[in-house]
């Protein structure tokens, strides 16, 4: 196993100070166990964040997504989330392994960003396209712990530790924020399901020309 990129490598440690320096030795041996599993070879991984996100091809030559992920509430809200979505609008859902927190994904050909879309009002309402496949109100019985009403509270703590401002937002942009932020969590008369991390590098563009997010 080549080097892991560095930025990775700081950021797992970051987020996950008390178990991602173990993790991150274990990861040669979960990406093996992912071939024998799944009989498959992993290639070279994407660019990191804090997740060991790779393709993979099968004996049989089939383009697949290899997700290592540190096993715990995370990953259960993230595989929740692509059960219910069943892959309309979202990624589709191979196969896991709860135990060792792993996802086998299908991987979206060509995989053209839409960041890589130059014209902006195109980008946003191809944007808003993607986000309205994705509307979907949650089950009665679910295990789901993030909710907008906790990011609220985050979100309340950040604007206390913050009193002048927080980089380049002002204090007044800051409260201005939360106000709107607490408004539409008071106003709500219906939940739905959210992606909790869309943005433009999350959404690809398939050999159809459909837009999913991932």
């Amino acid at each position: 196993m080549e080097k892991l990129q560095g930025l990775f490598v700081k950021s797992v440690n970051h987020y996950f100070p008390d178990e991602g320096e173990a993790w991150l030795r274990k990861l040669p041996d979960l990406i093996n166990y992912c071939e024998q599993k799944w009989s498959i070879t992993v290639k070279k991984p994407y660019s990191l964040s804090i997740n060991y996100v790779a393709p993979a091809v099968t004996r049989m030559g089939k383009e697949l997504v290899v997700k290592i992920c540190i096993p715990g509430e995370g990953f259960m809200n993230e595989l929740e989330a692509l059960q219910l979505f069943e892959g309309k609008g979202m990624v589709q859902l191979v196969d896991w392994d709860e135990d060792y927190g792993l996802f086998l994904l299908e991987k979206i050909n060509p995989g053209t960003y839409l960041v890589d879309v130059l014209e902006d009002e195109e980008a946003c309402e191809i944007a808003a396209d993607v986000i309205n496949k994705l509307h979907k109100e949650p089950p009665k019985q679910t295990r789901f712990i993030p909710t907008v009403t906790s990011r609220e509270q985050n979100f309340k703590r950040i604007v206390e530790k913050n009193p002048n401002g927080l980089g380049p937002i002002s204090r007044d942009e800051l409260r201005l924020a939360l106000t709107i932020f607490s408004y539409l969590n008071k106003t709500t008369k219906k939940q739905y399901l959210l992606h909790g991390d869309f943005h433009h590098y999350n959404v690809l563009k398939s050999v159809n020309g459909n837009w999913i997010a991932i």
